[in-house]
């Protein structure tokens, strides 16, 4: 059983490192209700489900 979780787009909820295996499972709730998570390199390990990592800037 997974978590229901939303990223929040103020920037204030849990810090989420997302991960491959070996953590618990979040899952990006489609209907909005969740807790809220923030996307962090210093966040807590996790499994996020549904969560899309951003393509990297060609630029860089």
């Amino acid at each position: 059983m997974s978590v229901p979780v939303v990223i929040a787009a103020s920037g204030l909820g849990v810090p989420v490192r997302p991960v491959e295996e070996n953590a618990p499972v979040l899952t990006i709730a489609s209907n909005g209700l969740g807790a809220p998570i923030t996307i962090s390199d210093n966040g807590t390990p996790f499994i996020v489900e549904g969560h899309e990592p951003p393509e990297p800037d060609p630029e860089d």
